[in-house]
């Protein structure tokens, strides 16, 4: 599809890749055509300074929040200071390119990495709790609960059981 819409502006492709095309420069009037018809087919234009941000979230979150010490502090407060750019700003670009809230992301990303450290280690749920940023493991419960539909508890007594 995507591909079919540059051809039929007569824009020659370098390559594809998912999320990504390159192609040969063209006249504005033919991209401002092309990004019409992409967001008709429900496609969201990124310029590379907004992919690298979305990139930057996504590594700060993974690789500083969840397994790192900022996992305690106040994602609003310490994005702005880390990437040096307005939360308010960055959330909404989140959302739009993502098409999940930033909050829900780092929630599934927690939830993730508590999973991951139930199946692969003899941590207790409250060190694991603390490892993934919770402060009490009634939190962890809850939110683990919410997004696999059961208990870290349960989750650990199956994994223990399949071993």
């Amino acid at each position: 599809m995507v591909k079919d819409i540059f051809l039929s502006q007569n824009i020659a492709l370098r390559y594809i890749k998912i999320g990504e095309v390159c192609y040969e420069e063209k006249s504005d009037t033919s991209l401002e055509k092309i990004e019409q018809m992409l967001r008709a087919q429900g496609f969201e234009i990124l310029t590379a300074q907004e992919s690298t941000i979305i990139s930057q979230v996504k590594q700060f979150v993974e690789n500083d929040w969840v397994d790192g010490s900022s996992a305690t502090g106040n994602l609003a407060c310490l994005l702005p200071q880390k990437l040096g750019v307005d939360y308010v700003l960055v959330s909404r670009l989140f959302y739009d390119t993502e098409a999940i809230k930033l909050e829900n992301y780092l929630l599934a990303k927690r939830i993730e990495k508590a999973r991951y450290l139930v199946r692969h280690t003899n941590c207790s749920l409250t060190e694991i709790a603390s490892k993934v940023g919770y402060s009490r493991v009634t939190h962890l419960s809850r939110d683990f609960k919410a997004i696999t539909g059961m208990t870290p508890s349960y989750f650990k007594k199956l994994q223990e059981f399949s071993k």
